[in-house]
């Protein structure tokens, strides 16, 4: 039995035991008893140094120590992204994350990489050969940049060729991110473990580019000690035009979420001028178009200007709003609704009184069942449950 707060052996955290006997019928001070380790049933005290459990634990610290990570054959622990991605104040174009499957041949939980994208950006996935827990994909914005999701779990052995193997997959420019379990002073560290010298010798040799800024990305859950093995490894015609910085919460994770900003040449402007073809009217169109054309326009650009000319004189051309993508179960007494949650949430805010606030939760419940049901109703409708 070991406390995780005091970090000692022989009490738990919610319950005071005897260290001497193993047992909390008694005061601690005034035990008498012959010694009874609780650890291992062993005959001395459970804060004894020569404890087999003791022992077992220290040499594990021992090897975390010296090879940078937990000993082979240790769980990877779910992280909590679904809490990340809710608790961040904007929305990222695209969110780099790992998720987290079982394993039942192994019984223990493996990491996996994941790419969110958001349905208005133009993307194409990159079907990867690899061994690696990765995923990739070409996003079209004004410049086509390849985004890549690595993971790289502590217990997993990497070799040189892995990687190589990778990158040569990835179109240029790319980007790499994640979770690669190393230290070196390139990403911030203090200490270089062999990951990070493999890390540095990959940068040499593909000539690429970490825009880390030396911020800490991890947490340690027991020993609250902070590393940066979080990174993002960026080609050079890009590396200059991101900004790298990790937030300052958690957000319910071991990790701080990283936030990496391109500069306005790498963002598309979605809200782009557009022909409204429905209300359109063509005959006076040709009109306008007969004006200006003649035979003696040849060249292919100066017709594609006529064209546009005629197009916003005839007020063809107009500037495109942005459309939210509508969801089918959104319907008539689910708007209803919200709009009875967003005025008792207003009268809430404005006037503070226990009515109010009971009124707010009655019309937020309101609207939450409304949105089940119909969405409910949908998911039988579409798929016949």
């Amino acid at each position: 039995m070991r406390c995780y707060r005091c970090k000692r052996y022989g009490h738990g955290k919610d319950a005071t035991v005897c260290v001497r006997y193993g047992k909390c019928d008694h005061v601690e001070r005034d035990c008498r008893a012959d010694p009874h380790c609780i650890n291992c049933q062993g005959d001395h005290e459970a804060s004894s140094k020569t404890c087999p459990r003791f022992l077992k634990e220290k040499a594990i610290r021992l090897y975390k120590a010296e090879n940078g990570g937990t000993c082979k054959g240790n769980p990877e622990y779910p992280r909590s992204s679904a809490v990340l991605t809710a608790s961040l104040p904007f929305t990222p174009e695209i969110l780099v994350t790992e998720g987290v499957k079982a394993n039942k041949r192994l019984k223990a939980w493996q990491g996996e990489a994941a790419l969110l994208i958001r349905n208005r950006t133009g993307f194409s996935e990159i079907d990867l050969n690899t061994g690696l827990h990765a995923a990739a994909a070409t996003i079209s914005l004004e410049k086509t940049l390849t985004i890549c999701s690595l993971y790289l779990p502590r217990s997993t052995e990497i070799s040189k060729k892995p990687p190589d193997e990778l990158f040569e997959q990835l179109l240029k420019p790319c980007l790499v991110m994640r979770n690669f379990n190393l230290h070196s002073p390139a990403c911030g560290d203090s200490r270089t473990d062999g990951r990070g010298r493999m890390l540095e010798e990959f940068i040499a040799k593909n000539d690429l580019i970490i825009p880390n800024s030396g911020e800490q990305t991890f947490v340690h859950s027991a020993y609250h000690s902070t590393s940066a093995i979080d990174l993002a490894v960026a080609s050079p015609t890009i590396a200059a035009e991101c900004y790298w910085a990790a937030y300052s919460y958690t957000c319910g994770s071991d990790h701080f979420p990283t936030i990496l900003n391109f500069t306005s040449n790498f963002t598309r402007n979605f809200n782009s001028s557009t022909f409204h073809f429905k209300k359109a009217n063509w005959n006076r169109f040709g009109d306008l178009c007969r004006l200006p054309l003649d035979g003696s326009v040849v060249d292919v650009e100066q017709f594609t200007l006529k064209l546009l000319d005629a197009a916003r004189s005839f007020k063809l051309f107009y500037k495109g709003t942005k459309f939210k993508t509508k969801v089918p179960w959104f319907t008539q007494n689910c708007r209803q609704a919200l709009q009875g949650r967003k005025r008792a949430q207003r009268k809430c805010f404005t006037a503070h009184s226990l009515e109010n606030l009971i009124n707010l939760k009655k019309e937020r419940s309101q609207h939450e069942i409304h949105n089940s049901k119909s969405q409910e109703r949908v998911l039988e409708n579409t798929f016949h449950f």
